[in-house]
């Protein structure tokens, strides 16, 4: 069991350090309001499992078409054209449940082997919320720059599940999503 330390991005999302020795995991949490919609949190869910390649900002590849508990993927063009020169994404999808999925990173992930990526919606006064969660070595420094690409690749996952859901333009944008206009025009984002 590790200690665990608070703290709160610029951007006001709650990063967690937990410290295990000389190793410190970090985790991360985006919650974002996908607009007012009699649309379950099940289906919202079911949406991103079975149409990934529709609401992620990137490309899933592997043996379904759909998200399945136990399954591998390569998640391809997450950090850029072609990662960067570093290869596709390997992960695992780890757990899953009505109403949310885990990844967990394999062996040359640009995170590294063993940090997990979970995805959950929740419904609350008529809005479905999506929360992407993630956990990362914080003794990396690289984390914290794919930190700040992880939020805008979020932010992406959130406006392609509004369009999805059939609720975008019905928010204001939150920060992130106000430089969305810059991410857009990047090759390795995918915007409907």
């Amino acid at each position: 069991e590790g200690t665990s330390v608070y703290f709160r991005d610029p951007d006001g999302s709650l990063m967690e350090f937990i410290s295990y020795g000389s190793i410190v995991m970090g985790d991360y949490s985006h919650n974002w309001d996908c607009g007012a919609t009699p649309v379950s949190a099940f289906t919202a869910m079911l949406n991103i499992i079975s149409r990934p390649n529709d609401i992620f900002p990137f490309l899933i590849t592997g043996p379904a078409p759909s998200i399945m508990r136990g399954l591998k993927y390569d998640l391809m063009n997450t950090i850029g054209p072609a990662n960067l020169g570093q290869g596709p994404d390997p992960v695992e999808v780890s757990a899953i449940s009505a109403t949310s999925f885990t990844f967990t990173t394999l062996a040359g992930h640009h995170r590294g082997a063993g940090q997990t990526i979970s995805f959950a919606t929740l419904s609350s006064d008529g809005h479905i919320r999506l929360t992407q969660s993630g956990t990362f070595n914080s003794m990396d420094p690289r984390q914290y720059f794919y930190n700040t690409g992880a939020t805008y690749a979020w932010a992406l996952q959130a406006h392609n599940l509004r369009v999805v859901l059939g609720t975008v333009g019905s928010l204001p944008l939150t920060t992130a999503e106000g430089a969305l206009d810059k991410v857009v025009s990047a090759s390795f984002c995918k915007v409907f």
